[in-house]
């Protein structure tokens, strides 16, 4: 497992994925208003399409509006600003998410509850966890007699089992009621006025509509119930009618229709369940349409076209199977032909795996419109402005290196015949692209705004170390373990690397002028001792030392002490405020070895927020594992300092970025 040197919130927080911590403020912009958000010196605000500062960047956490209103932060806690840039919903929550429906979910002091666009708590429940409202309901949770039980919550505060919103497009809902004492259950369907449409026990199993219909199966009850062929499978529309049902020998390939048509697996010799088989499009009677090879597997139609083939290996075809064009692709975006114009990448065919696809566009008939010759393209497609395409650099710039193709990318913009219109010039951009008119770019240490024309109306500087504004760090969550160490024999090179060792926290012997406690692993921590915490924020020492005569095996992960802060909370109770992570790759886990008379010395940060109060170090030289008694922990000296109430409780949280990052914490 390769070590992950985690920084997420700890750098300069001005990456395009970093801009804040778990409130929403990526540089997707409020349509409805034209304002993009902007951050500078960690202090977020928005700006007009005309690159006017319209909401000064002085807030810690600022979201995005939706109906009209923007979770923000100035200092410790929530609330919500107009877009004047004025609360509208006082910050008075430890944490606060995204108005939907009317609704919006906030938490004090670590506890749940929704309000609407008034500020005005609703419904006196306690919610473990919800999601934001859809089609009028909430899918939730509430702990009773010590049990996560999951509910469903309408706009009226109404608790309903969650079996009775299984799948729920706002007028029929999949619903499961338990029979023979909880031993089995049944299905059915019900309309939003408490109708039942399908009752319950006719089918076996209901999926979700798709087009107006819904795969079903059910016993043939005509047949012996332990034969194999009693299972049948159909599709029912949404008067709950038995449209029609699948012939012997066919299986569902896709599960749902797309304009009009199915996919199913049909075998060659319906009495022998392990013939071959090939693949059968139907239409919504089951008449059959066409017939593919068993190796050809078709996309979902769409505009009348799919991609069918074999992976790496696809070409497009129309609604009665025929292939449109002698053309074979490796990837594609989608099959949405509506603009005439599709996205598609080829390779090298000589090749089992490449990284040197090109891209290029084709039309609903197969045929390139510009043949494939861009290294990269964004996601957004062709939009007005036209299309985001980026072109490798002959040299790499470790600023810029894919994680995956080990290469550098600029881009540029290309109208649909291919000509530029903004020649390669951007590090990154937005991977939505343009929005509302204007586009988020980087170039090496600039980032901001350009218009159509490829021309800032807005930017800024990436601080460099020397230039960066050092301050406390002041966030709304707990932090993920970022305490790294390695045994004072550690050498790159033994792990596949370079030499160098001056970045990372080496075991040292311990200086006999400065002792620590005798005959001990201990931890101290030195606030006197002042130091910067990853490059950015104010921080001080801190010392895990070993003054015994043994040499010690400390429990790691992927090198990361079991080592967190924690803090007084208003009741004096001890409380983390940070958390390690768990990773699911055994790899991670392992021992670092500190021999006697030997240190580590950690930098930490110091925090900063409304709430003043004691804090510690709590060092785990064990590993904390599930149905085992947990080790001992070693704690160090308090000392004062300040935090946030978010952060006895909100996890910062982790999205994995490839297969070598097992943590999802």
């Amino acid at each position: 497992m390769k070590i992950l040197f985690i920084s997420f919130i700890f750098g300069t927080l001005l990456s395009l994925n970093l801009i804040s911590s778990k409130v929403t403020t990526s540089s997707n912009c409020d349509a409805s208003k034209g304002l993009f958000p902007i951050w500078i010196d960690n202090r977020h605000g928005f700006i007009n399409q005309q690159g006017e500062v319209v909401i000064e960047p002085i807030f810690r956490n600022l979201g995005t509006f939706s109906e009209g209103l923007a979770p923000a932060r100035f200092n410790g806690t929530f609330g919500y600003i107009n877009t004047a840039g004025i609360f509208a919903i006082p910050p008075v929550y430890d944490y606060a998410t995204d108005f939907s429906e009317g609704f919006a979910q906030v938490y004090q002091e670590g506890k749940l509850f929704f309000i609407n666009k008034k500020g005005e708590r609703l419904w006196n429940i306690e919610l473990n966890s919800a999601t934001a409202f859809e089609k009028g309901i909430s899918r939730v949770s509430i702990i009773k007699d010590s049990q996560r039980i999951e509910k469903v919550l309408d706009t009226l505060g109404q608790l309903h089992d969650s079996e009775a919103f299984l799948d729920w497009d706002g007028d029929l809902s999949i619903v499961r009621r338990t029979i023979d004492n909880g031993n089995s259950d049944q299905v059915g369907i019900k309309h939003k006025n408490g109708k039942m449409i399908v009752p319950f026990g006719k089918y076996n199993e209901i999926q979700a509509f798709h087009e107006g219909f819904a795969e079903v199966n059910y016993i043939d009850t005509t047949m012996d119930k332990n034969s194999f062929d009693n299972w049948k499978y159909g599709f029912i529309n949404r008067k709950g009618e038995l449209v029609f049902r699948l012939k012997k020998g066919m299986s569902i390939y896709e599960n749902h229709f797309s304009e009009g048509l199915l996919a199913v697996t049909t075998q060659v010799d319906i009495n022998d369940i392990n013939s071959d088989d090939y693949t059968t499009w139907v239409d919504t009677a089951g008449k059959t349409v066409f017939v593919k090879r068993a190796d050809e597997k078709g996309t979902p139609f769409l505009t009348g076209r799919s991609f069918s083939g074999a992976i790496r290996n696809w070409y497009l075809m129309d609604k009665t199977g025929k292939q449109l064009s002698s053309n074979r692709f490796e990837w594609f975006v989608n099959n949405d032909f509506s603009k005439n114009r599709v996205l598609v990448a080829e390779h090298d065919t000589t090749q089992r795996f490449t990284t040197n696809e090109k891209w290029g566009v084709i039309d609903s008939m197969g045929q390139y419109l510009i043949p494939p010759q861009y290294d990269k393209v964004c996601d957004a497609e062709f939009q007005k402005e036209g299309l985001l395409v980026a072109i490798a650099d002959k040299e790499t710039n470790s600023k810029t290196e894919d994680v995956y193709t080990g290469k550098s990318y600029h881009w540029g913009l290309i109208d649909t015949l291919g000509n530029w219109l903004i020649k390669p010039t951007f590090t990154l951009v937005h991977p939505h692209g343009f929005q509302n008119g204007l586009l988020y770019v980087e170039i090496n240490d600039i980032y901001g705004y350009v218009n159509a024309k490829g021309d800032f109306v807005w930017r800024a500087n990436k601080p460099s170390e020397t230039s960066r504004k050092i301050e406390p760090l002041n966030i709304a969550f707990m932090a993920r373990g970022y305490n790294y160490v390695f045994p004072s024999d550690y050498r790159r090179e033994s792990y596949g690397g370079d030499t160098s060792t001056t970045h990372l926290c080496l075991a040292k012997p311990i200086n006999p002028l400065t002792p620590f406690p005798i005959n001990q692993l201990g931890i101290v921590a030195k606030p006197d001792v002042s130091a910067v915490f990853q490059k950015s924020f104010k921080g001080f020492k801190i010392y895990i030392y070993n003054t015994t005569n043994d040499t010690l095996k400390i429990d790691g992960q992927d090198n990361r002490l079991y080592l967190t802060m924690q803090a007084l909370d208003k009741k004096g109770i001890w409380r983390d405020i940070e958390y390690s992570p768990s990773s699911w790759c055994g790899n991670s886990y392992y021992n670092i070895t500190l021999n006697p008379n030997e240190y580590w010395g950690l930098t930490i940060p110091i925090y900063d927020g409304d709430f003043e109060t004691t804090l510690r170090l709590a060092f785990s030289p064990k590993r904390v594992r599930r149905n085992e008694p947990s080790p001992t922990l070693i704690y160090s000296n308090p000392f004062k300092g300040k935090i946030n109430p978010a952060q006895f409780w909100n996890k910062e949280g982790h999205t994995a970025t490839n297969l070598m990052d097992s943590y999802n914490e």
